[in-house]
């Protein structure tokens, strides 16, 4: 019983090993056509499949985000919808671990997909969470 418990930690270990192996971040100074695009984001969406992994999530929007900015200049046609993604990948990340990174790339994707009003409620949102500063 305990060597089986073992093996099942053990397992647990190389698959989270794995996973923070896998995420590495996307990189934002290249042009991508969409076969690279396609290429270079698919380990992050392999990542992203553990819907609790909140580093895979980010960069799978971070990535998507990229893309989005290169469709909206006119050098990704093939690129069309993306900037949904980039918000639904950012959200989840922002709901499991919301870090200063993660809280802004959503901010900007809202902006990129045009959900202005949710733009500006994440950002009264964060605002409120700010601790009262005292004045004297």
């Amino acid at each position: 019983m305990r060597t089986l418990a073992l093996i099942m930690v053990l397992v647990g270990l190389a698959a989270t090993a794995a996973t923070a192996q896998a995420v590495r971040p996307f990189n934002t100074l290249q042009f991508y056509t969409e076969a690279e695009f396609r290429a270079a984001v698919a380990p992050y969406a392999a990542a992203a499949a553990n819907a609790n992994d909140a580093t895979a999530h980010y960069w799978l929007g971070v990535a998507y985000l990229h893309v989005a900015r290169q469709y909206r200049a006119g050098l990704s046609p093939w690129a069309s919808g993306v900037a949904a993604q980039a918000v639904q990948s950012l959200e989840r990340s922002v709901s499991l671990r919301a870090t200063t990174a993660a809280v802004l790339a959503l901010w900007n994707a809202y902006l990129m997909a045009g959900q202005l009003a949710k733009g500006l409620d994440l950002i009264n949102r964060v605002a409120g969470m700010a601790p009262s500063l005292p004045l004297r």
